[in-house]
């Protein structure tokens, strides 16, 4: 597990590493679509070094060694990567859908007002989201990266930061397929439909096995786990962590072809 953490942060922090310094080095960053996926790229690379202190916490065997405040602050880091990149792959879609389906707010978002916009909006979401990692009681139950906790909470984050992005993506991106096969026959033809299915493949083979997984810890919690189930849950686990490594380079690939 700590050698698959390892090997998922290197690979992540290269790729969006590399995925920033093009995008302000070689790009026209006045752009808002290079704007949209810079702001991605942070959000992946943020979440990307909070797997270090998770392959901590694996080799001391899930005892918090960072001290509650130090953990609050990794706890907040890794949550506002994640749900910020979530939220802001889903506001990229349901753009795509508006513009290759319906023809509407092509001037809109083209333009880097509109980047700026959306992208401080979502920073200020996570963020905000992110604050109640900091009021946590003192409760041994937080104090992992990797066991997901229970409540009506974490529950309903469940919903907002997976089940509603995981409808709105799958099902613009249906929609956006419908009008790809409705074109012409050509060699660009068959590399749309290839970008879009690898696209909805990798969001869906990454994120639906763990948080399902997870809902059922939550609702049936650990006496309802036995070697099996966490053998999938550590296998969903990995799958989940790898997707900020191909997000990125598969969103920004669908963005110049859709």
């Amino acid at each position: 597990m700590v050698a698959g953490l390892l090997i998922i942060f290197a690979l992540s922090a290269l790729s969006n590493a590399l995925l920033m310094y093009i995008i302000a080095h070689f790009e026209k960053t006045k752009r808002a679509l290079n704007l949209f996926f810079l702001c991605l790229a942070v959000f992946d690379f943020l979440f990307t070094l909070t797997l270090l202190f998770l392959a901590v916490e694996f080799l001391y065997h899930f005892n918090c060694v960072f001290g509650e405040a130090a953990f609050k602050i990794i706890k907040g880091a890794f949550f506002t990567g994640q749900s910020g990149g979530l939220v802001l792959l889903t506001a990229m879609t349901l753009d795509r859908f508006c513009t290759a389906v319906l023809n509407a707010w092509r001037p809109l978002t083209q333009t880097v007002s509109f980047a700026r916009v959306l992208c401080v909006t979502t920073w200020i979401f996570s963020m905000a989201a992110s604050l109640r990692y900091l009021l946590l009681p003192e409760n041994y139950e937080y104090y992992s990266l990797y066991l997901p906790s229970g409540g009506l909470g974490y529950i309903m984050e469940d919903v907002f930061l997976f089940l509603i992005p995981l409808v709105i993506i799958v099902s613009c991106y249906r929609c956006i397929l419908r009008t790809v096969l409705s074109m012409p026959h050509t060699r660009d033809r068959r590399r749309k439909l290839m970008l879009l299915f690898s696209h909805i493949a990798a969001f869906v083979v990454c994120f639906v096995p763990y948080n399902v997984l997870v809902c059922y810890k939550r609702f049936y919690g650990m006496s309802g786990c036995d070697a099996n189930y966490e053998m999938l849950y550590l296998t969903s686990y990995i799958l989940a962590r790898s997707y900020c490594v191909v997000n990125p380079l598969l969103g920004l690939a669908c963005s110049h072809t859709v």
